[in-house]
């Protein structure tokens, strides 16, 4: 009887609508994100200014923007800055040498280095 109860408890947990808020995408997704295919690729990069934080006093290296985003606690948890070239389904849209990967619980989907 009490597994039937917790099994009903989960069932209406996951089906019960969301919370009010800010609409989100993804709690680790972008805050920026642009229209994949609408950018053309930004020039060639310093592969050491990928990823570095940035704010308001510390900008980006040129070809890159400061991208906010929330880690897993999304959110409810602190915002993160870092330059990033966000980038999609169009992965032609990243500099030379680099490649679009999905970085979890960080910025999505942005441009890397490639890995020599």
């Amino acid at each position: 009887m009490s597994a039937l109860l917790v099994t009903l408890g989960l069932v209406s947990a996951c089906s019960a609508p969301a919370q009010s808020g800010p609409p989100l995408t993804g709690s680790t997704s972008p805050v920026t994100n642009p229209t994949p295919g609408t950018a053309p690729a930004p020039a060639a990069t310093d592969p050491t200014a990928f990823g570095a934080e940035c704010s308001e006093a510390k900008a980006c290296a040129a070809g890159l923007s400061c991208t906010t985003y929330y880690g897993i606690a999304g959110p409810s948890g602190p915002a993160f800055h870092s330059c990033e070239v966000p980038c999609g389904q169009d992965k032609a849209q990243c500099p030379d040498a680099t490649t679009c990967v999905t970085i979890a619980d960080g910025p999505g989907m942005v441009c890397r280095p490639k890995e020599r």
